[in-house]
């Protein structure tokens, strides 16, 4: 399973990626460009290509498998 965290505004954000599929949890109240952002990473684009695509308030991106 592919896990992606975010780190915005000191607040870090965890969302499960499984198979290109988002399970985005409901407690997560997430912005237009965040959701953006997950949709590029879900489509495959790598982490380095999406942190061009970051708004400035987000400040790291990453993926990890667990």
């Amino acid at each position: 399973m592919r896990y992606l965290t975010m780190q915005y505004k000191n607040k870090a954000k965890h969302i499960n990626i499984r198979d290109g599929i988002l399970l985005l949890a409901k407690k997560f109240d997430l912005t237009l460009s965040e959701k953006k952002v997950i949709y590029y990473v879900a489509a495959g684009l790598s982490v380095k290509s999406c942190s061009n695509l970051l708004d400035r308030n987000i400040k790291t991106i990453s993926t990890q498998k667990r």
